[in-house]
């Protein structure tokens, strides 16, 4: 795994944590609060360790995989984005970010 993979992974559980305030994900979804940063935050995170286990069995793909799983993501977010007021969306918002982020520092 690169060093800028391993930044935004740690910056995103971070935020992650931030945004939580330590609560457990499932808790804040459940109560009905609004929870888009916390959403997002965890999108980021899901995307990037997908990443990271695409780095773990061939570190030579990365950039090709981190392309692949963006196209995916961005699907995944104009699929959802039908939905309004869907908890998906932030998610995959998040996750579109945390993939464009890393592809535009590697």
């Amino acid at each position: 795994m690169t060093t800028t993979l391993e930044r935004l992974i740690t910056a995103a559980q971070d935020d992650l944590q931030a945004a939580s305030n330590g609560r457990a994900l499932c808790r804040i979804t459940a109560s009905g609060a609004p929870a888009e940063s916390v959403k997002y935050y965890e999108g980021t995170w899901a995307a990037l360790r997908a990443l990271a286990r695409a780095a773990e069995s061939d570190p030579e793909v990365l950039r090709l995989e981190a392309e692949r799983l963006l196209v995916q993501w961005q699907a995944d977010l104009e699929r959802w984005s039908a939905h309004e007021n869907s908890s998906w969306i932030p998610y995959c918002e998040g996750g579109v970010a945390g993939l464009t982020e890393f592809l535009r520092e590697a």
